[in-house]
């Protein structure tokens, strides 16, 4: 056999692989949850367009990749998913108790005005 023959042989059954397929096999830890790279961008984009929809302000996705060598002609390459989503300032609400403990939007201690309904507008 010759030794272009050869190099074909091997490459079909070792072929030489590049950036997609090397990240189509790494995991990253996304949520406290072990994923692959690939499905754990297309979710972390999905939600860092929603974030940055919803707040209008700006999400950061970072990914770091490493690549370690091992030994000759061997190398580990991993790689970190960091997000930085949008975030908006939360709304609470104010409640009321009275003395047996019933919740109310408004204080039931506090007298009603005639003439004025709970929006604070005058009725006439």
């Amino acid at each position: 056999m010759s030794a272009r023959r050869k190099r074909e042989q091997r490459n079909i059954e070792n072929p030489v692989i590049g950036f997609q397929e090397i990240v189509s096999n790494i995991e990253v830890s996304r949520n406290g949850r072990a994923q692959w790279l690939n499905d754990a961008l297309d979710v972390a984009i999905s939600e860092a367009h929603t974030a940055t929809e919803q707040y209008g302000k700006e999400s950061v996705l970072t990914l770091t990749i490493s690549v370690k060598k091992q030994e000759q002609g061997k190398a580990e390459v991993t790689a970190k998913l960091a997000e930085k989503m949008a975030k908006g300032v939360t709304t609470g609400v104010t409640i009321y108790r009275n003395a047996k403990g019933e919740t109310f939007f408004e204080d039931p201690y506090q007298p009603k005005l005639d003439g004025f309904d709970g929006d604070d507008n005058v009725n006439m």
